[in-house]
């Protein structure tokens, strides 16, 4: 009995070692418009195509998804390289709840996802960085690639699993870094591809989009 009151003791203790931590205060909500402002407009020298989704984004996410999403702030944006075509969402949110698998959203769009891959994206600024590559299919689409980061407390995760336990270790440990971002990239080609040549190419475009992100955005990304 004398040891369970020893250890409620240090539980205690750690848990009031906890809550005295003095923590900084280093994150802020973004806002759509400034989300805009500070994610890249260019791409290996030619800004964003343009479409109906104003002077910041390609285009918007509709209502619906607005919605299911708790309203995050959204920067929908599609660059053309040469003929090559890579559409970029960025999601911002201090919701740990906006942050959904990607495959539910795929699975919905009626894609079957053939394969599912937890890799890593070498970078200039910021070393490797975990994402999760994905291939799927439709009935008009043999082959369709995709992927996606998260951004959250402690740094970058390949899913949403990870990305939920690091909320998780932050709020108990009464923190204040809790926004969170999400990457998604899908490329379209001009021409036929073997998928070793789109993963190349999709890798390729993704490091140079995060090294821009830092820089556009000075970190907060």
């Amino acid at each position: 009995m004398r040891n369970v009151y020893i250890c409620i003791a240090l539980i205690v203790a750690i848990g009031g070692a906890i809550h005295l931590v003095p923590r900084d205060d280093k994150t802020k909500f973004i806002s759509e418009e400034e989300l805009g402002r500070i994610t890249p407009r260019k791409m290996r020298g030619k800004e964003f195509m343009r479409g109906d989704g104003g002077p910041d984004a390609t285009y918007r996410m509709d209502d619906v998804s607005y919605k299911v999403l708790e309203y995050p702030s959204a920067i929908c944006r599609v660059f053309d390289d040469g003929g090559d075509r890579y559409d970029v969402v960025i999601l911002s949110s201090r919701s740990k709840d906006a942050f959904h698998d990607p495959n539910i959203c795929f699975s919905a769009q009626l894609w079957t996802i053939e394969r599912r891959e937890e890799t890593k994206v070498k970078t200039q600024t910021r070393g490797e960085m975990p994402l999760t590559l994905i291939s799927m299919f439709n009935q008009t689409i043999r082959r369709q690639l995709a992927a996606f980061i998260y951004k959250g407390p402690g740094g970058y995760y390949s899913n949403t699993n990870r990305l939920k336990l690091a909320f998780l270790k932050e709020e108990l440990m009464m923190g204040s870094n809790l926004d969170g971002v999400f990457y998604r990239f899908i490329p379209t080609y001009k021409e036929q591809l073997t998928e070793n040549q789109q993963r190349e190419k999709l890798m390729s475009f993704i490091s140079e989009y995060m090294d821009e992100a830092n820089r556009t955005s000075k970190g907060i990304l």
